[in-house]
């Protein structure tokens, strides 16, 4: 697997281009037709999601996607989510969460860059990855439709990058690429 890396001013990039992306979100609240985390309830609940409208064929790439994530991320065991046929998964207590057909972030511009790993274009606001205790929200950006990873505080230290490097190939077998990663 090659890792192709693109870095901004400020950015954190390790060895072999591989970005050590050390943060999640709990609880996620995007714009638009986006995934909004609802709630994170205690180990063994489901972790409630509320998606956008896909069309047809965007939800059928999303529930190919779904299928084939691991049945472990960051070392945590993969959760429900509700309802059931969201094209969301889950790991852990708090959860990283994954929601295929979200919309660009909002710190995304003609002017942001974003690391390949796995075959996938990775993008994180310049402000998540400064704040190191902080969740943060990984987007795919090169694929269509959009796919966040959104990673609590408490699962930063666990190796998002390591995540990405499962995810990105994943990511790349179901969904269309649209726009290299710059």
């Amino acid at each position: 697997m090659s890792s192709r890396t693109t870095r901004r001013p400020g950015s954190l990039a390790g060895p072999r281009g591989v970005v050590a992306f050390r943060g999640v979100v709990a609880r996620v609240a995007a714009v638009g037709t986006t995934a909004l985390l609802l709630a994170v309830a205690g180990c063994g609940n489901a972790v409630e999601v509320e998606t956008g409208d896909l069309s047809a064929e965007d939800r059928e790439r999303c529930a190919a996607l779904v299928a084939d994530l691991p049945d472990e991320l960051f070392g945590q065991e993969r959760r429900d989510v509700e309802p059931e046929d969201a094209p969301a998964a889950a790991w852990g207590d708090p959860a990283a969460v994954l929601v295929c057909g979200v919309d660009q972030p909002a710190e995304y511009d003609q002017f942001s860059s974003c690391t390949e790993i796995g075959g996938t274009g990775w993008f994180m606001p310049d402000t998540q990855l400064r704040e190191r205790g902080g969740a943060v929200e990984i987007t795919a950006m090169s694929h269509s439709p959009r796919v966040q990873l959104a990673v609590p505080p408490e699962l930063r230290g666990e190796g998002a990058d390591s995540a990405l490097a499962q995810l990105g190939p994943l990511v790349d077998e179901h969904l269309v690429e649209t726009l290299p990663c710059h």
